[in-house]
């Protein structure tokens, strides 16, 4: 992959700004979307259908352990066959959970991808919810656990892989606090978490037949590693 730094610098750029800031290309952005002025959408690519033309809905909760969680941000990235893409959040504006923590994305047309991601101040989403192409209305739950709680992860099944590894930093100490995350599209943050005191980390829902690329910030350090389709332990991320 290249330009890895263009790729991912923004939200991790994000990450950490909370704690130091960042400097350079990358302006510090709010923490959440929620932040942002609505913009208005962009024109639709030509030969391919407006978003939210399509006639088939997601539903599904947002919750923690064991109770839903209200009022939680959700957006989700829409892949059509042809390679057209968009954020429901630019299509659409805004979209929330409400007070049982339930969640519709309507208007979409058959054969998308899509990527679940939901967010909220004082939690995190360890495993990436990615959903194979859409033909009728499906049901997708998303699962988020509370910061400052590392949360256990599935083990890796034959469609999704879970990833273990350590961030260490370039003395090779552990990075306690750490955050890393994963992005299968470009500043979409699909599975997020943060290291635990011995510096390691897991992230599950992962695809298993692709090489994917995980980031990691602790202050205004950031690394990045490359993980290989069948590697699912012993990866580390080096920050400088």
């Amino acid at each position: 992959m290249t330009s890895v730094q263009t790729f991912r610098g923004r939200w991790l750029c994000v990450l950490a700004s909370l704690v130091a800031g960042c400097s350079g290309d990358a302006a510090s952005p709010p923490t959440t979307p929620a932040d942002v002025a609505p913009v208005t959408p962009l024109a639709p690519v030509p030969n391919h259908p407006s978003p939210g033309s399509g006639s088939f809905a997601i539903t599904g909760i947002v919750q923690g352990v064991d109770h839903p969680i209200p009022g939680v941000n959700v957006n989700a990235w829409v892949q059509e066959a042809g390679g057209f893409g968009y954020s429901w959040w630019w299509a659409h504006g805004p979209l929330h959970a409400d007070g049982a923590g339930r969640y519709t994305i309507s208007g979409l047309p058959a054969g998308v991808r899509v990527w679940l991601q939901a967010f909220q101040d004082g939690y995190y989403q360890p495993c990436a919810v990615s959903l194979p192409p859409v033909h009728g209305d499906t049901t997708a739950n998303i699962v988020l656990a509370s910061t400052g709680v590392i949360a256990p992860v599935p083990p890796s099944s034959a469609t999704s892989r879970s990833v273990f590894g350590t961030v260490v930093t370039s003395a090779g100490q552990p990075a306690a606090g750490a955050w890393v995350d994963f992005e299968p599209i470009m500043d979409f943050p699909a599975a997020t978490t943060h290291t635990d005191s011995a510096g390691r980390f897991a992230l599950c829902g992962l695809p298993v037949d692709e090489t994917i690329w995980f980031g990691a910030v602790l202050g205004s350090s950031v690394g990045y590693v490359a993980v290989p389709p069948g590697q699912s332990e012993g990866v580390k991320i080096v920050l400088p």
